[in-house]
């Protein structure tokens, strides 16, 4: 029934861009915590911020909610307590830009490494990387190895195959032991992860990550250097040979452990000729 039949008239294209503006000033009045100029005129004097409280506080909640499933490690490291504050804090400066909320929060790792409060934690910034990464990584298509192409290593020159990484696995190469950290979380008999992240440290030596289907593996740092250039390759879509890898980490790589290793951990999607057109 439209709103001629019930009696009542038509807003004018003049009314109706007024409505949706005044709607558009309230909206984002509770994500920026703040009543804005625009906001405050179309409240009545005495309700300038009351009516904004319950909303701003369900995003406050909100923000802390989704950016604690996102990051939980950097939860953990920096406590529950002031973590709305924090939430609140990052999405003040960066609103969501999409409907999904689990897209948002990609800018953490950069804005943490701001905070001058946290400048005596400086591995904050690379837990926060590998936090997202893993987010990244469950949210990723998933895709089983396709063994179809093992015979193309028997078959063909090197130099005309590649390697395809699994969706959405991710490199970290950190100057902090970030494996450790991270597994320090993980389980309750922790005291092993924590003495061995603190030893790394005061020897300054750091950890190569691979984020994958939700699983974090340490791995060596030449292994982190050839999957870091084939994640990179996938990312870009330049080609990279089989045959140029093998070259280049021939004396630091093992190709056979590490080809039973990446079907085993799922890092590997498959084996594929390079097109001549490609």
């Amino acid at each position: 029934m439209s709103l001629m039949t019930k009696g009542l008239p038509t807003p004018s294209d003049a009314e109706w861009r007024a409505e949706q503006q005044r709607q558009s000033n309230l909206l984002q009045a509770i994500l920026s915590f703040q009543p804005s100029g625009h906001a405050r005129d179309w409240l009545a004097p005495q309700q300038h911020t009351e009516p904004l409280r319950p909303y701003q506080g369900h995003v406050r909640v909100l923000a802390a909610q989704v950016l604690g499933q996102i990051y939980p490690t950097l939860q953990s490291l920096l406590g529950d307590e002031p973590w709305p504050q924090i939430a609140q804090s990052f999405w003040q400066q960066y609103p969501p830009t999409q409907g999904p909320l689990h897209v948002w929060g990609q800018p953490f790792a950069d804005w943490v490494s701001e905070q001058q409060v946290w400048r005596s934690w400086p591995f904050l910034s690379d837990m926060a990387r590998l936090d997202w990464a893993l987010h990244e990584s469950l949210i990723a298509a998933k895709q089983s190895f396709d063994d179809l192409g093992l015979p193309l290593l028997h078959d063909a020159n090197a130099h005309n195959l590649r390697l395809r990484l699994t969706p959405g696995l991710r490199v970290i190469k950190s100057p902090w032991p970030v494996v450790s950290i991270y597994l320090a979380h993980q389980t309750q008999n922790n005291e092993a992860f924590w003495q061995t992240a603190r030893e790394m440290i005061q020897a300054g030596q750091g950890q190569c990550a691979c984020i994958c289907q939700g699983v974090v593996s340490d791995l060596p740092q030449a292994w982190g250097d050839w999957l870091a250039e084939l994640s990179d390759a996938s990312d870009s879509s330049n080609l990279i040979s089989l045959g140029n890898l093998l070259d280049k980490y021939a004396a630091a790589v093992d190709f056979s452990a590490w080809m039973t290793a990446a079907v085993s951990k799922g890092w590997l999607w498959r084996i594929e000729k390079i097109d001549a057109t490609d």
